[in-house]
């Protein structure tokens, strides 16, 4: 209620006598000056000291702060008169405002604010959510009359007056007299005005409930004091506003705090509080050896396994240092991190763990958000209609981490939303005439499954996650979380799990003892490790393992608050290298993909990993151990290496059963020999059994099998086959009849063999793949060779003297040496060359079978060459007069494990450099289609393992590919589908390599293909893979081949 003037005029005097202690020499006389200084017409009143001075009129301010507040501005406006009394203009005054303790009674949250603080001053603290526009709000309104040229004026007051009863904002458009007023805009005063929303804090939030928000008005000079995402702590006078009811009698009234002052609070704001004890603790655990193993075991000790994901959380919860450079530059010291995985393999729950860990986190799901729920939306005020800015996950996240589950439900549109988030750390608004820049420095941590649902191990990892590279690498980290169906790990999840089900805490009505009465073996030690239970760690675990939540929460908020190291000279070093060996390692073809591509981002987040580990150990400066940690959990996450030893694990366990049955069978022959089997008189014969896939697979056996299949293959133009279609073709005239087992042996021999050369790059002893038990089946090489650079010579192929058969060419004709050229392919290549105008020269082995195949041409010279026999012999063969050289050859299957090695890796290798002996800068090479299948993830495509059956063909070719790479000539690599010797049929399709693992096409089309690349610069230096496909669209070699980016 208002009060008298006489009341009014005593709070006055009371408060100049506050302001005024020390006769003009006070702590409020020097803080009003320091406020003239500054140009600032508000002054903030200690709570305390005004206690200190009179506790009584204290609580009178606080229980009725609309009495008080007008004397205490009046107050200060004389005693800042009398200072200087040419500061304030006319009308001008001095605002009041409150800070420190107001009594914890009166210190709440959004939720807190209830109907007994109405009227009476409160310091609510909270998150900053909505910003509307600042609007003028008319205090004093002037308006001129023309019929008496007299000046009328009208004060307003609304519910955050502090005097006088609200008026009408109507303005008067005529006086007493009915005299036409106009408005005096320039006159009148007008004072700032915008609305907030402040919502409770997120860790402090009721879990299960919606947050409770609660507008707020601020004026004059509190107005763009704070904006979305700020945390803050507003001091204000909570009143009740009459609703729009339009007429109806409502008693429910909204509510608003009319801010008086407000406070901007750090994330600090929550920070744990530390004893002297927990310091010392925290120091001690730093200093251990262990500490990183320590932190990473008791964050979320209730998950087994995921090691190394716990430490990498662990880093991410520290974050590296943030960095913003003199010129502007903004280098984020934040980690984002992405997990993607089979179902249940506790991804949520990790997140759950950071939530329940990190000083400040907030959760949300993939199909929960949308983009502007993740960043800052505009939305309209419902009772003004103002546009204003709602802040985001990511905004309200600031300074903290933001847990996005489900990463991939969530739309294209919205997932591009964060982009900006996790590498500018920032989000940008233009939109509704709203431009604005907020802060969103936070870490991102999601969790996904594969695209398929589980995780295909046939494909790379980039297609399982079937995410955008852009997006993937604003990942520092990303993990592929399996399933590991392996039966050792399968029981101690299962006793791990089963542990915790037992376990009954007492706070759910148990007594922590296990169901059989075992009491629990409690800890005298130091309270922050988690008490030993048998119950729920075991009873093979060690005591004092593991830390409480409690002091791990105090422990990463002291290293991450406290600590900010700096790189050292031998730090710097050391990343710079590990940085150039990733990036060459990431170059090698043969390396394998890895989850993230290595790009300078990567760089930075060696950084920032080395940074965390360094905040971990309590250092100031990062140490070559820092990166060496920091390396080993960015090498685990880019080359999976849960992948790798789930497969190592498989391929051991089939090592330990191949001996336990070869054991058996040693055993059994034994008893047989010795005589020593008795007949048991109950013993019934069993009916004989399909010959075993240990039986001796003959040479014979070995070549008739690949003679058949591939005759099938070939003749039927297949791309995939089933394993009982191959036991029906190969068995269909077969003497001895193939069993199942002994096909799936062979062929998961050669994927084995496959994927050894891929990982040791061919530079180690290789046993053939299709080697039995027996020694008539195995070959070996005694000297290592290279995929380069070695040659094979065949010591049972005679050497032979280059011979040379043919008419004279025509020297004006552009001559073109051909290898292969008896071969389907190379003698389709011939005949084309010849038709086009070209002058040809025919390398091959067998210049009499040559000379039947070949019609009289006097463009055409025969001349004998073996890719085999080393590149000398071959210069010798091509000559000083060819312009260009295609390769066409191809190797006949035989006992000899090593002929496509000797043709189409050696040969080709041979025939490279027998042109750079001759200065020949062109060459065209014919390769297949799925040579790169193991990085392609089609090792277990039944054409690459058909093409791989005997010496690993494609693989051979791949090598060979390689050389001519590295070679500097100007080459042309075509890679065909399934070749047929049809007649063409379609229209052509080249795509760049490694894209296609499907089609056939026809060796003339093939041919046609080779002796275009002659003429059209567009494919040099280019790798092609061609098909052809009848619904495909007609299209020119010079487009198609201009299609293709260089390499």
């Amino acid at each position: 209620m208002d009060i008298g003037e006489d009341a009014m005029a005593a709070h006055k005097r009371t408060f100049m006598d506050f302001l005024d202690q020390d006769i003009g020499k006070g702590i409020y006389m020097q803080a009003i000056r320091q406020m003239m200084d500054g140009k600032r017409y508000r002054l903030l009143i200690d709570i305390s000291d005004l206690h200190d001075f009179n506790s009584d009129l204290t609580r009178r301010l606080l229980r009725n702060p609309g009495d008080y507040i007008q004397p205490f501005s009046e107050a200060l406006t004389e005693v800042t008169r009398n200072i200087d009394p040419k500061y304030l203009k006319e009308g001008e005054s001095i605002l009041a405002g409150f800070e420190g303790a107001i009594g914890d009674s009166r210190e709440v949250t959004p939720r807190g604010l209830l109907s007994s603080f109405i009227g009476s001053m409160v310091r609510v603290k909270g998150i900053v959510t909505k910003c509307s526009l600042v609007r003028p709000k008319v205090v004093k309104s002037v308006h001129f009359c023309p019929t008496t040229t007299q000046f009328t004026t009208r004060e307003y007051r609304d519910i955050t007056s502090s005097t006088g009863l609200p008026t009408g904002s109507v303005y008067p458009t005529r006086d007493e007299n009915g005299n036409l007023l106009v408005t005096e805009y320039g006159l009148c005063k007008y004072k700032d005005h915008q609305m907030l929303s402040m919502q409770e804090v997120p860790e402090e939030a009721a879990p299960g409930q919606i947050p409770r928000t609660v507008d707020i008005i601020v004026e004059d000079d509190l107005v763009d004091a704070c904006k979305p995402g700020d945390r803050v702590a507003i001091v204000g006078i909570y009143k009740a506003l009459p609703g729009r009811n339009k007429g109806g009698v409502n008693g429910v009234f909204r509510t608003v705090l009319i801010a008086n002052n407000v406070s901007l609070l750090n994330k600090e704001a929550n920070k744990p509080t530390y004893t002297v004890e927990d310091l010392k603790n925290i120091k001690n655990i730093a200093a251990k050896d262990d500490a990183f193993e320590l932190l990473g075991s008791s964050l979320a000790p209730s998950i087994y396994g995921h090691t190394w994901i716990k430490k990498a959380v662990i880093l991410l919860m520290l974050g590296g240092v943030e960095k913003n450079l003199p010129n502007g530059t903004h280098l984020r010291g934040d980690i984002n991190m992405m997990m993607v995985g089979d179902p249940s393999v506790a991804k949520s729950q990790l997140l759950r763990a950071i939530l329940n860990i990190a000083p400040l986190a907030i959760s949300t799901t993939g199909r929960g958000s949308s983009g502007v729920g993740l960043t800052a939306a505009v939305t309209s005020d419902q009772e003004t209609g103002e546009r204003r800015l709602e802040a985001g996950a990511t905004v309200l996240a600031d300074k903290g981490v933001v847990c996005i589950d489900e990463f991939d439900k969530m739309n294209d549109q919205d997932r591009v939303a964060i982009h900006e988030v996790m590498e500018q750390q920032t989000v940008t608004i233009a939109k509704a005439g709203i431009h604005a820049s907020l802060n969103a420095r936070c870490s991102v941590v999601a969790a996904a499954n594969p695209i398929y649902g589980t995780y295909d191990r046939s494909i790379t990892p980039t297609k399982n996650i079937g995410l955008p590279d852009s997006l993937l690498s604003r990942f520092d980290l990303l993990f592929i979380v399996l399933d590991q169906m392996d039966p050792d790990i399968d029981r101690q999840i299962s006793e791990h799990v089963l542990r915790m089900h037992r376990y009954r805490s007492p706070n759910d009505g148990g007594d922590g003892r296990l169901r059989s009465g075992i009491e629990d073996d409690t800890d005298t030690g130091s309270s922050f490790y988690v008490k030993y239970n048998r119950t729920l760690h075991g009873k093979g675990k060690h005591k004092c393992d593991t830390l409480t939540i409690q002091f791990l929460k105090k422990y990463i908020h002291y290293a991450k608050s406290k600590i900010e190291p700096k790189l050292t000279d031998e730090a710097s070093e050391q990343i710079a290298t590990a940085y150039a060996e990733l990036r060459n390692a990431g170059s090698n073809a043969m390396s394998g993909g890895g989850t993230l591509p290595i790009t300078a981002r990567t760089l930075e987040t060696i950084i920032r990993l080395s940074t965390a580990h360094a905040k971990l150990k309590l250092r100031t400066e990062v140490t070559k151990d820092d990166v060496d940690s920091a390396l080993k959990v960015l090498n685990f996450a880019i080359y999976h290496k849960e992948l790798a030893e789930m497969e190592e694990r498989e391929l051991v366990r089939e090592k330990e059963l191949a001996k336990k049955q070869k054991a058996d069978r040693a055993a059994d022959t034994n008893n047989r020999a010795s005589g020593g089997e008795t007949a048991d008189p109950m013993e019934v014969d069993e009916p004989p059994t399909a010959p075993q896939a240990t039986h001796t697979l003959s040479p014979e056996r070995i070549e008739a099998f690949g003679s058949v299949f591939g005759q099938h293959m070939r003749a039927n133009h297949l791309d995939l086959i089933s394993i009982a279609d191959i036991e029906t073709v190969v068995n269909a005239g077969a003497a001895v009849q193939y069993t199942r087992l002994e096909i799936v042996t062979l062929l998961e021999r050669v994927s084995r063999a496959m994927v050894f050369l891929q990982t040791h790059s061919l530079t180690r002893n290789i046993k053939a793949p299709f080697t039995s038990s027996s020694s008539s089946a195995s070959v070996h090489h005694s000297k290592p060779f290279s995929s380069a650079t070695t040659t094979i010579r065949a010591t049972t192929t005679k050497m032979e003297n280059t011979e040379s058969e043919g008419s004279n060419v025509n020297d004006n004709k552009r001559k073109i040496f051909v290898a292969g050229a008896t071969g389907s392919t190379g003698k389709r290549i011939v005949e084309q060359l010849l038709d086009k105008g070209f002058a040809v020269k025919a390398g091959v082995r067998d210049v009499d079978k040559a000379k039947t195949t070949f019609s009289d041409n006097p463009f055409l010279q025969i001349v004998k060459a073996d890719v085999t026999e080393g590149s000398s012999k071959l210069a010798e063969a091509i000559g000083n007069d060819a312009e260009a050289v295609i390769c066409a050859t191809g190797f006949r299957p035989s006992l000899d494990l090593f002929t496509p090695w000797k043709v189409d890796n050696f040969g080709t290798v041979n025939l490279v450099d027998a042109c750079k002996k001759n200065n020949v800068n062109r060459f065209i090479l014919i390769s297949s289609i799925l040579v790169n299948g193991a990085a392609m993830g089609q090792i277990f495509n039944p054409a690459y393992l058909f093409l791989n059956v005997f010496g690993l063909t494609l693989i051979a070719k791949l090598q060979a590919e390689n050389y001519i790479r590295k070679s500097g000539i100007n080459y042309t690599i075509i890679r065909p589908g399934g070749l047929k010797n049809d007649p063409p049929s379609g229209n052509l399709v080249m795509e760049p390599e490694d894209n296609l693992s499907t089609g056939s096409i026809s060796r003339d089309l093939v041919a046609e293909v080779a002796v275009e690349a002659l003429g059209h610069p567009e494919s040099s230096y280019k790798v092609v893979e061609i098909v052809s496909r009848p619904e495909a669209p007609k299209r020119s070699f010079e487009d198609l081949f201009g299609s293709i980016k260089q390499r």
